[in-house]
């Protein structure tokens, strides 16, 4: 179907973009998940809709990448990577310095967009309707996904846990 009518995942802190970007999505032709955590319940159902569904808690994001069409989040690194190696654009809202700095890499290499907190409210919609219509920024993030694979079904803990037993056990030799 149309590119607009994916699903799009949405996860993010609340802070004072937060209104802008829900106005932006309950009026945009998208579907979103949205987890918000401190979500006050009058600012959700103020928001919610047929194109919104907050979750109360945190979303699995490998499931959420498997149906959705892009991402929108604060550009926290562990969000954005799980995102990319899945295959799936971002458009990013940082909140931090380190965050605003990642997210321009991440905008370097095609594979999202970027928003700082005084676009949220006039870009929002058209960037998300950008990220999705044009083909170059899932090409991108797919390329990224080949080229660092998908965690899914390891145990990268137990792996690093087995490592370091491997490298103590080989030092008392």
């Amino acid at each position: 179907g149309h590119p607009c009518k994916q699903p799009l995942k949405f996860q993010t802190e609340c802070n004072t973009t937060l209104e802008a970007a829900l106005l932006g999505l309950k009026t945009a032709p998208f579907r979103t998940l949205a987890y918000v955590p401190g979500l006050p319940p009058a600012l959700a159902a103020r928001y919610a809709s047929p194109r919104i569904r907050f979750s109360p808690a945190p979303v699995n994001m490998s499931a959420a990448c498997e149906q959705a069409g892009a991402v929108l989040c604060n550009a926290g690194s562990g969000t954005v990577c799980t995102v990319l190696r899945a295959g799936i654009p971002v458009v990013m809202l940082p909140m931090h310095a380190e965050q605003l700095l990642f997210a321009r890499r991440v905008e370097q290499q095609e594979a999202g967009l970027l928003l700082v907190e005084s676009e949220v409210r006039l870009k929002l919609a058209k960037t998300l309707r950008r990220l999705l219509e044009q083909p170059a920024y899932r090409e991108s993030a797919r390329r990224i996904a080949a080229r660092y694979g998908s965690d899914a079904g390891r145990d990268v803990a137990a792996e690093v846990a087995a490592r370091c037993v491997e490298l103590a056990t080989a030092a008392r030799l």
